[in-house]
């Protein structure tokens, strides 16, 4: 079918897919949408978030919330913190780099994915740093520079 969904595999994403103009497309293959304006308004939406992830599935979060081409943009920790909680047992984190190859000047054709190890987000972690130690990974992973500090504010 063209709208299967499947069960074990979400997606944060932001608020304007999940717009009637896409047919629910994006939501049916298991998107949760994040309004990053009013993040309030998302609730229920990331409390959806948390149960899935806590039920055993994969959650997918762009920690950035945002499109910075061809740099890193400062790492939010707002979703991953609501959604992560406080684990009852260690939730396994694997942090992912898309490099796109080569750059052209119309549109991207290949790129790489590399996979970081796998590390667990426990009660224990401070989130923002455990968030921040991430993006450093992604980074690297990336072939990026993650210029932001711990702490710093966001523009």
């Amino acid at each position: 079918a063209l709208f299967r969904r499947r069960w074990n595999v979400w997606c944060v994403m932001k608020d304007s897919l999940a717009h009637p103009i896409f047919f629910n497309y994006f939501l049916k293959c298991g998107g949760i949408p994040l309004n990053r304006d009013e993040p309030r308004k998302s609730k229920k939406h990331l409390l959806h978030g948390r149960k899935v992830l806590h039920q055993g599935n994969m959650l997918v979060i762009f920690p950035e919330q945002t499109t910075v081409p061809y740099a890193m943009g400062r790492g939010r920790a707002g979703a991953f913190r609501f959604v992560a909680g406080k684990p009852e047992k260690p939730l396994p984190v694997l942090c992912l780099g898309m490099e796109y190859q080569p750059r052209g000047w119309f549109r991207r054709t290949k790129y790489v994915v590399r996979a970081g190890e796998l590390k667990h987000f426990t009660a224990d972690h401070d989130p923002e740093q455990f968030l921040h130690e991430c993006m450093h990974e992604i980074a690297s992973l990336t072939n990026l520079t993650y210029p932001f500090e711990k702490g710093e504010p966001s523009v």
